[in-house]
C-alpha cells in the first residue's frame, strides 16, 4: 500500500514594499498597489494578487453581506471588495500583530490570509484550512470576520 502524500504547508508571501511603515489607507494609491502584484509561488503563481484573493472568498461571506445589506449585487464586485479589504488591513490571523508590515506575508494560496511568521502559519494551520481557497468554507472568525454595525 502506498503511503499517503503529506499536503503541502502554503508559503508565505510579501507584498509591501521595503521600507514601508504605514499600513495603506483605503482609497490610497498603495491600496491599489495590490492590482499589480503577481503571485510568485504556490498554486496560483503567475496570477494577479487582487483576481486570485477575490477568486478565494467564500460563499459565506457573500451571502452574509447579502443578507445584512438587503441587496444583492454582483457577487464578483462584493469578492473583490472583500479581498481588497483583506489586503489594505494587514494583520497576522494568529497572533494579532500589525506592527510590522515588512513581517507580515500572505498565505500563497489563498491570498487572503495574513501572518507574520512561519510559527503563526503553522499554528493556525487546522483552523485556516476550512477556509483557504474554499468556496463552500465557513464564515471568517478570525481578525478579518464581517462585522456590521446598525446606524440609526
Amino acid at each position: 500500500m502506498a503511503a499517503q502524500a503529506k499536503p503541502v504547508q502554503p508559503a508565505l508571501i510579501n507584498v509591501y514594499p521595503k521600507g514601508m511603515k504605514m499600513r495603506p489607507k483605503h482609497g490610497s494609491p498603495l491600496c491599489e498597489l495590490f492590482d499589480t502584484i503577481i503571485v510568485p509561488s504556490g498554486p496560483h503563481k503567475g496570477e494577479q494578487l487582487i483576481i486570485t484573493a477575490a477568486d478565494n472568498i467564500p460563499d459565506a461571506d457573500i451571502k452574509l453581506i447579502e443578507s445584512t445589506v438587503g441587496k444583492k449585487q454582483d457577487s464578483a464586485r462584493w469578492r473583490n471588495d472583500l479581498a481588497r479589504n483583506n489586503l489594505c488591513n494587514a494583520i497576522c490571523n494568529k497572533c494579532l500583530d500589525k506592527s510590522d508590515l515588512l513581517k507580515l506575508g500572505l498565505c500563497d494560496h489563498c491570498c487572503l490570509t495574513w501572518y507574520c511568521s512561519e510559527d503563526c502559519r503553522a499554528a493556525d494551520q487546522e483552523n485556516h484550512r476550512l477556509r483557504c481557497g474554499r468556496r463552500n468554507g465557513p464564515l471568517d472568525k478570525g481578525p478579518m470576520q464581517l462585522v456590521f454595525a446598525r446606524l440609526k
